[in-house]
């Protein structure tokens, strides 16, 4: 296994020096000195019982290592030392955290959500009348309706039924579950799917909308006001985790020194104040908020809470940009 995981590791060293993404190192000298220091870190951390601050501080350390040492070209980090907390599912923070350290950042993640799959849904029924339009508004809907359709066996008719999807990473979940969509609004939100459609004639087209038991209504009361046919079906629900499955990572949340709390939605915003209390709402006081959407923005608002950071692009992209943004902004004001 140790010889495999070598081999893979060494290939994928020369693919990234032969495509110019690696500086020229010699590649075996490469794989010792990744796994090594690796190796070195969790041997350090087994012999000293380092706490999870120290823990994370330790990988980001490896992280910037690596990067910066097997780069081809001048690291540009600007996010560099700032620690930004992530509010999102366990499984979304990682794919995050993973878009903002490429541009420097300190991740912590304090997940404050968890996707639920409706037990009983057939979907059979509300495919066989092969509806005019499959909308999906997030990669959450695509993963359970992909699923659950795989368990029935059943198929989308896509002859007869146009996939629309909300968002690039809506629409990259639809390709790799095999329908890629015909429709990608330019704005990612409820908005952009009214905008799309608001001077087309959809009298009596049905729409199929597999979406969380959360979700909004604005698109369908849109359908309804169109005399379209709106047919949403709940396939999941999103939750707040118990104040037990996050305990173990107040601490680290606590006794960071934090420069900007990221919520995604109105469930993020409410269900970190409700889970972490007076602590919470104190350190969201004393803390940069960066919010995705106006709907998130206007929660936060509703807590007497200010937003600092808001990306026209509703994306961790766009969260990325503009956390670049802003605090090449403010380096700026303080060099003036």
């Amino acid at each position: 296994m140790q010889v495999q995981l070598k081999n893979m590791l060494k290939d994928i060293i020369i693919s990234g020096i032969d495509n110019c993404i690696f500086r020229i190192i010699e590649p075996g000298f490469a794989v010792d000195l990744i796994l090594g220091s690796i190796y070195a870190s969790v041997n350090r951390g087994i012999e000293k019982n380092i706490n999870e601050k120290e823990m994370l501080k330790e990988r980001e350390e490896i992280f910037n290592f690596i990067y910066e040492g097997m780069s081809s070209r001048p690291v540009d980090r600007p996010l560099k030392s700032k620690v930004i907390v992530l509010t999102r599912t366990e499984e979304q923070n990682i794919e995050s955290a993973a878009l903002l350290k490429s541009a420097g950042a300190d991740i912590i993640s304090f997940p404050v959500l968890k996707i639920i799959p409706e037990k009983e849904i057939n979907l059979e029924f509300y495919l066989k009348d092969e509806p005019d339009y499959i909308v999906f508004m997030s990669g959450n809907a695509v993963k359970i309706f992909a699923e659950k359709l795989n368990i029935s066996g059943g198929k989308i008719n896509r002859k007869k039924s146009l996939v629309a999807a909300v968002g690039n990473k809506t629409a990259e979940e639809c390709i790799l579950n095999n329908f890629t969509p015909d429709i990608i609004p330019e704005e990612n939100s409820a908005d952009g799917l009214i905008k799309y459609f608001e001077d087309k004639d959809i009298t009596s087209k049905k729409f199929l909308i597999p979406r969380s038991a959360q979700g909004r209504n604005e698109f369908i009361d849109f359908l309804v006001n169109k005399n379209a046919v709106p047919l949403p079906v709940n396939i999941y629900t999103t939750a707040s985790p118990s104040s037990d499955e996050v305990k173990d990572k107040e601490e680290l949340l606590f006794n960071s020194e934090i420069d900007v709390i990221v919520f995604t939605s109105p469930s993020a915003v409410k269900n970190f104040l409700q889970l972490t209390g007076a602590r919470g709402k104190e350190l969201v006081g004393k803390t940069k908020i960066a919010a995705i959407g106006p709907t998130t923005a206007a929660e936060i608002a509703s807590h007497n809470l200010r937003v600092d950071i808001q990306p026209a692009i509703f994306s961790m992209e766009g969260l990325k940009d503009s956390l670049v943004d802003f605090y090449k902004r403010r380096d700026s004001d303080i060099k003036e």
